[in-house]
């Protein structure tokens, strides 16, 4: 009788210096331009302790620790980025949160500074959907792994752990997107219960940002998927 190897598998949050190996865990997903101040960015804030501090809890908790936040790191605190390790070894890598151009968009020009967070009945309406885009919307930045590690159903562990953070707190759009030529990506996402969509085609928006017409674009050779979920 063959008796399986046990593992110790230990999905924890990512250190300063798996960040900064970020660049070749985007290239093993296949993404080979990667900021690399935006890397920094995500030192400094893990740093500074405030990365993921407003995710993966309740979304009461999850919007109280927002509201205590600088307003300039709220992109951060909106952001997970988890290093899953077999057996001591870093064997993939998770990222998801918020989408900087998508909050980018939907800001624009507007004063931020003239919104008294302490004072919610005096938001603007567009803060108001802006608050509902920060908490009920978040992207699969990067799903990771190793190739020495691949068809084991690490992969999978991540994604799972990627829908527990979003259902704990109640995002209701989490979406991604992949290279057309990773074909065998779209039964993964699908049987995660992801609907995808067809290569090129354009993701609608609208529940992130309270307008129909608004879309998600792609390169004709990408693929969006997205799941949604009711409060």
């Amino acid at each position: 009788m063959m008796v399986m190897a046990r593992h110790d598998v230990q999905i924890r949050d990512t250190s300063c210096d798996e960040l900064a190996n970020l660049g070749e865990w985007f290239a093993m997903a296949g993404i080979q331009k990667v900021d690399q101040e935006a890397t920094a960015q995500l030192i400094a804030a893990r740093e500074s302790g405030v990365l993921g501090t407003a995710i993966g809890r309740s979304s009461r908790e999850n919007l109280d620790r927002l509201m205590t936040t600088p307003f300039n790191d709220w992109y951060f605190a909106r952001g997970a980025v988890k290093t899953l390790q077999v057996d001591g070894e870093v064997a993939g890598i998770l990222w998801l949160g918020a989408h900087f151009r998508l909050w980018k968009q939907m800001i624009g020009d507007r004063d931020r500074d003239t919104v008294s967070l302490d004072v919610p009945e005096s938001w603007p309406d567009w803060f108001r959907q802006f608050i509902a885009t920060a908490m009920h919307t978040a992207k699969l930045h990067l799903v990771a792994v190793h190739p020495d590690y691949r068809g084991q159903g690490y992969g999978s562990r991540l994604v799972k752990r990627a829908l527990k953070i979003a259902d704990r707190g109640r995002i209701v759009m989490l979406y991604g997107q992949f290279s057309a030529q990773r074909a065998e990506l779209r039964k993964f996402y699908a049987e995660h219960g992801f609907d995808v969509l067809a290569s090129g085609e354009p993701l609608p928006m609208g529940m992130a940002t309270g307008s129909n017409s608004d879309h998600l674009r792609s390169k004709p050779d990408e693929t969006f998927f997205v799941r949604h979920r009711t409060l």
